[in-house]
């Protein structure tokens, strides 16, 4: 199992009332917690989730 980050945000505009996942699945703490302080996405950010998923379909591993 991998293991990683994302970030949930609120919506903008006519999006207001739903929550996103960000794109990115960051590595460690230290790289979602920098990317929440950048605070360079669209939304409000609300929460760090920490995530685990099955990997091994992937052509190359991750994290690398």
């Amino acid at each position: 199992m991998a293991k990683g980050y994302i970030i949930i945000f609120e919506g903008k505009g006519p999006l207001f009332e739903e929550r996103h996942p960000g794109a990115v699945v960051h590595e460690t703490f230290d790289q979602v917690d920098a990317a929440w302080k950048r605070g360079d996405q669209v939304g409000r950010p609300l929460q760090i989730i920490e995530i685990d998923w099955d990997d091994t379909g992937a052509k190359k591993p991750w994290p690398p």
